[in-house]
């Protein structure tokens, strides 16, 4: 048993065969619907019958078709295959929008006509009309095959239109044009278009091809002149006299038979003439003539573009041809698609696309046809290979094929040579004249007269090379002197006088040569005679100006042309004529630089003043207030009281110690922040809070950045400043009253120029003060400025730009605005034919960039203040640290105030500072203002010294511990000494001796804090006898009056003391003398001493549990035998 699969693939031959039967035998008996094309050809009695032939030959072909695909599926589309129509129409669609209306209505619209086909081989039918009937049709929707060789541009029309173009497009005929120049190297020519379908489409498509280089060569198109009316010789006489005075010789015609005769009748008259040897025509194939009578017209050599099976005439073969085409385009675009489409009864849509038309003319009925569009994009697609048929998205065709013909000399156009997708093929062809070889597409070379004038970087003189008497590459020879000196010496002997020839070199050189290469002339280069740029310096006897200069040689013609930096002006234009301008230009101010000294604030000038307060008064002082802010407020600093804490009491233990070694205030903090701020090595006091450490490091951190900065810019401010006038323009103040400033300063220009000729119309008042200074030349002008002669000078911008950039020491500096902005021209006496020529030439250098680099390489560049190689700087002098030495002197001014302030604070101020500073807040702002408001003060800060010090050799350690010796051995006899008399009844004097635990000083103990003292005082003999106060040494009394008003002693105490007792003052002799003074002067009694039960233990005895020698009931740490100051002790002194 065969699979299932198998047995359906065999059964379908079978299917196919029933559905074919069905097809031929069956359906045709029902009603079928027709499918219709219309043709539209010209109102000829032959050309109909032919063409009735040609369709019913096609609609044979047709009802031949075996293939069943395609069959079958016209079938389902109920389309009767056997009568299917080709209508035809004999008339050229009317002349007038009734009769294109009529046939819409009564042939297209009433026979459904699905595409129409329109052929018309007749030059003169109205176009108008035919392009009005398109319209019409691709507004209904329905599609549109054109053949009108006669009328190329007549079927392009926009993307919306459902035209299909079997003639070459416009973008053909200009491709097989530059084909055809390119083979014989033509780049340059002219176009002649009347007012023919496609004129302007023709030359908008030839300057888009040749903006793109086409096939890699650059074109130049240099003139298109439009010819409206061909019947009126008068315009034609005055549009073909543009390409006369131009200098196209290739000129491409395109026009139809009647007009190309008109316009080539005028253009071999005798006033024209430009149909002669050195000019080359070439007609497209609207133009080209078979009639033996209208032939005689045109010149031999001409060239023509035409297509077609005879080279004879536009014969019927051709004509036939195309209609065939158009039918198979239809037919094959039905039949795309039918297969496309093949079965409409099972198609997604409800409404399947339909091939036949649903419009009618009737008011209430549609005129549009929407399925025309997809039988358009089908029509399209179609590829008829074997006859070069395939379209374009916008209707016209891919390729097309040309025939070169050429007007040889027996009058007959003869083919030589074809254009097609394979490239161009030509033969032998005669040329005009009977040439042997091709004309130029320029004319021969021609002589100009340049004349010139001297102006660095333009134009620029040098000297022949005295080897070759040449001049080097890039430079012309130019003529110093007048002709008539020159003659009268050969031509050799001349150039060896450089008074009679030069080399000519600069931008403007350059540019000649550019031009003399793309317009094909040579040229004689000379210097005007007088060295003048041209104004009018007097007037003739009707009053009119009369010039100098360049213009002078100009107005007289005896240059053709002036190449330099000639400023463009309305005065010179109305005398002579410019090119467009190759350079802008304008006018500006040239002033001398000279070194000038430094400023004295030069050390300030690296930054602004804003930021100089924002660090000085702002950052400065804030960083400083908050690190003695955090400080005072860490418990490791002050923990908020006056004093600093010690070590000790920041971690919590009683301090054994009666002095603060940490030194901190909110000066000390200024200080801190100035010292971290220029990096100073100088002494300075560190906080201990953390807080208070961590803003000091981020303040070092923007110090670093802050020196970083202010070094790397201080190099620029300690050098002399260049010093200039600094001119804001022609409108400044010194130029307009410059008796303002003594001396008056003075300014020039160059006579005869555009910048005088400006000042002389605009500001007559400046112009004739600045006359007696004017100068030659800018040369001289800018040498003035710079020995100072003139104080500046006003010129041409480019120039005096030129001149700055490139001046030896960089002396000169353009300032201001520019003024009166205009441009450099190439200038021709007036009317001057080549004026055009060269305008487009400029244009296509800008365009290019050629003028560009020019200018880069002949204005760009940049001083040289130092002409030594190798050397780069100069030693400094003294003068680069004037402002240093200015800080330097004013720091010694202000610290000279500072000593006189202290002297009268010290003097005027302290008494009433003490007065009112009761509890030592001052000492928080300042240590030393504390100290100077402060007894107390002074001596702690000796008692540091003297504990700081250390001896740095072993005899000062060995007498040092001596003289310590004795004084414990003396102080220890006067302990007992005082002993004695006690026990004796003997009442002793108070004056107390200090003695402190701290070895290598005796010192006093602090003051009490006055704030917190009782206001009323005990009586000392009440005091003692009720509190006992001991004099024991191993007691602390704290509260033992004092008996002296002024400075106040109290008991001793042990080394276990209150951290108020960490500081204690230090004796001196004119302690012990202020303090006998004072006690003779108190009544106090002094108190009883207090004699303990327990005895001493013996003299140098050592305690075996803490180790500790006894020296007469006073305890020493250690072993050593002789004992140091143990503790403050007071005694009294007989």
């Amino acid at each position: 048993m065969k699979p299932r699969g198998i047995q359906w693939y065999s059964t379908l031959p079978s299917i196919k065969i029933a559905l074919i039967i069905w097809t031929l035998c069956i359906e045709p008996c029902k009603n079928k619907e027709q499918l219709t094309m219309g043709i539209v050809v010209p109102s000829d009695f032959f050309m109909k019958r032919t063409t009735n032939a040609k369709i019913f030959e096609k609609k044979n072909g047709i009802a031949s078709i075996d293939d069943d695909d395609f069959r079958l599926a016209l079938s389902r589309y109920r389309f009767d295959i056997t009568r299917l129509e080709l209508k035809a129409i004999s008339k050229t669609a009317g002349y007038s929008p009734w009769d294109i209306l009529d046939v819409i209505c009564e042939k297209i619209m009433t026979n459904k006509w699905n595409t129409v086909l329109y052929a018309n081989y007749n030059e003169e039918f109205n176009a108008a009309s035919v392009q009005y009937l398109l319209s019409l049709l691709s507004f209904m929707g329905i599609p549109t095959i054109v053949w009108v060789p006669f009328k190329s541009g007549l079927a392009e029309n926009p993307s919306e239109s459902l035209n299909l173009q079997l003639t070459p497009s416009v973008y053909h005929i200009d491709a097989a044009l530059l084909k055809l120049m390119n083979h014989y190297s033509w780049s340059r020519f002219s176009i002649i278009t009347t007012n023919i379908p496609g004129n302007a489409e023709l030359v908008a498509t030839m300057r888009r091809m040749i903006k793109t280089e086409f096939e890699g060569r650059e074109y130049v198109l240099l003139d298109s002149v439009k010819i409206w009316n061909a019947q009126n010789s008068a315009e034609v006489y005055e549009q073909l006299k543009v390409i006369k005075d131009s200098d196209a010789r290739i000129i491409v015609l395109y026009a139809s038979r009647a007009e190309a005769i008109e316009i080539m009748q005028a253009a071999q008259s005798e006033t024209l003439n430009i149909a002669t040897d050195e000019y080359l025509w070439i007609v497209t194939h609207q133009a080209v003539l078979f009639d033996e009578e209208q032939r005689l017209e045109f010149p031999v050599g001409m060239l023509g573009l035409t297509f077609g099976e005879d080279d004879t005439l536009w014969d019927r073969p051709t004509f036939f041809s195309a209609i065939e085409i158009g039918m198979d385009v239809w037919l094959e675009g039905i039949k795309q698609f039918i297969l496309a489409n093949p079965d409409p009864a099972r198609a997604n849509s409800t409404n399947p696309p339909s091939l036949v038309p649903n419009f009618s003319c009737e008011p209430n009925q549609t005129a549009y046809w929407a399925d025309g569009q997809i039988l358009y994009k089908y029509m399209q697609g179609v590829n008829l290979s074997d006859k070069n048929i395939q379209f374009k998205p916008d209707g016209t065709l891919k390729e097309f094929a040309f025939k070169v013909m050429n007007f040889n000399k027996d009058h007959i156009w003869k083919s030589v040579g074809v254009f097609d997708a394979d490239g161009l093929k030509l033969d032998d062809i005669s040329w005009p004249g009977d040439a042997a070889t091709p004309p130029r597409d320029r004319p021969e070379k021609y002589h100009l007269k340049v004349v010139t004038l001297e102006e660095p970087p333009y134009v620029t003189y040098s000297d022949l090379d005295p080897r070759t008497w040449k001049c080097n590459p890039g430079a012309s020879l130019c003529r110093m002197k007048p002709l008539n000196i020159t003659q009268q010496y050969s031509f050799e002997n001349a150039t060896r006088n450089s008074t009679l020839y030069r080399c000519c070199s600069g931008f403007c050189i350059d540019l000649l040569n550019l031009l003399a290469e793309k317009m094909g002339f040579d040229y004689e280069l000379y210097v005007v005679e007088d060295r003048k740029w041209g104004a009018p310096d007097s007037k003739d006897e009707n009053g009119k100006p009369m010039w100098n200069g360049l213009v002078k040689d100009l107005m007289d013609h005896k240059a053709d042309m002036c190449m330099t930096s000639l400023k463009i002006n309305p005065e010179r234009s109305s005398v002579i004529s410019f090119s467009v301008p190759f350079l802008e230009t304008g006018i500006t101010i040239v002033v001398a630089v000279r070194e000038g000294a430094i400023s004295p604030k030069a050390f300030l000038e690296p930054f602004d003043i804003k930021s100089w307060l924002l660090i000085l008064l702002a950052a400065i002082q804030v960083v400083a207030v908050s690190v003695f802010l955090f400080e005072w407020g860490s418990p490791y600093g002050f923990n908020r009281q006056k004093r600093p804490v010690t070590r000790d009491e920041s971690h919590g233990r009683k301090s054994d110690s009666k002095h603060h070694q940490h030194r901190f205030s909110l000066f000390r903090s200024f200080w801190l922040i100035w010292a971290m701020l220029f990096g100073a090595a100088v002494n300075v006091d560190n906080p201990r809070g953390v807080s208070s450490r961590f803003m000091a490091n981020i303040w070092a951190l923007f110090a670093v950045v802050f020196l970083a900065s202010y070094t790397a810019n201080l190099a620029a401010f300690m050098i002399a400043k260049e010093e200039y006038y600094d001119l804001k323009g022609i409108q400044d103040p010194m130029l307009h009253n410059p008796f303002a400033v003594n001396p008056a300063f003075k300014f020039a220009t160059v006579n005869s120029g555009a910048t005088s000729i400006n000042l002389k119309k605009n500001y007559p008042n400046m112009y004739s003060y600045m006359q007696q200074w004017n100068k030659v030349n800018a040369a001289e002008g800018t040498q003035a400025v710079k020995d100072k002669k003139i104080d500046a000078f006003i010129y041409d911008a480019t120039v005096l730009e030129y001149r700055a950039s490139h001046d030896e020491g960089c002396k000169l500096k353009t300032v201001g605005n520019w003024y009166a902005m205009t441009g450099y021209g190439v200038s021709f006496p007036k009317d001057s034919k080549y004026v055009d020529t060269v305008n487009e030439h400029l244009l296509q250098l800008i365009q290019r960039g050629d003028l560009e680099r020019l200018q880069k390489y002949w204005l760009a560049g940049a001083c040289k203040k130092n002409n030594q190689r190798g050397v780069s700087s100069h030693p400094l002098k003294i003068v680069n640290f004037t402002s240093a030495y200015i800080l330097l002197a004013g720091g010694i001014l202000l610290g000279a105030l500072l000593l006189l302030m202290e002297h009268v604070y010290f003097k005027c101020f302290r008494p009433k500072l003490r007065k009112w500073d009761k509890c030592g807040c001052c000492g928080l702002i300042s240590l030393s203002m504390g100290k100077s408001l402060t007894f107390e003060q002074s001596v702690m800060e000796t008692l540091d010294l003297t504990k700081n010090y250390k001896c740095k050799n072993p005899i000062c350690e060995t007498q040092r511990w001596k003289v310590q010796h004795e004084l414990d051995l003396a102080l220890l006899k006067i302990e007992r000494l005082h002993m004695r008399l006690r026990t004796h009844g003997f009442e002793i004097q108070e004056k107390a001796v200090w003695r402190d635990n701290r070895p290598k000083a005796i010192t006093f103990r602090e003051e009490p804090d006055v704030c917190n003292m009782p206001r009323k005082r005990k009586n000392f003999k009440q005091q003692a006898s009720q509190d006992k106060p001991s004099y024991d040494v191993h007691k602390e009394n704290k509260e033992f009056p004092l008996a002296n008003d002024k400075t106040h002693i109290v008991p001793a105490s042990r080394p276990s003391s209150t951290p108020e007792q960490e500081h204690k003052p230090k004796t001196s002799p004119s302690f012990w003398k202020s303090k006998k003074k004072d006690k003779d002067k108190s009544a106090t009694p002094s108190p009883q001493p207090y004699r303990s039960k327990t005895p001493p233990p013996p003299y140098n005895a050592v305690d075996p549990k803490n180790k500790t020698r006894h020296l007469g009931g006073r305890q020493y740490s250690g072993v050593r035998s002789d004992p140091p100051i143990d503790h403050l002790e007071m005694e009294t002194v007989l």
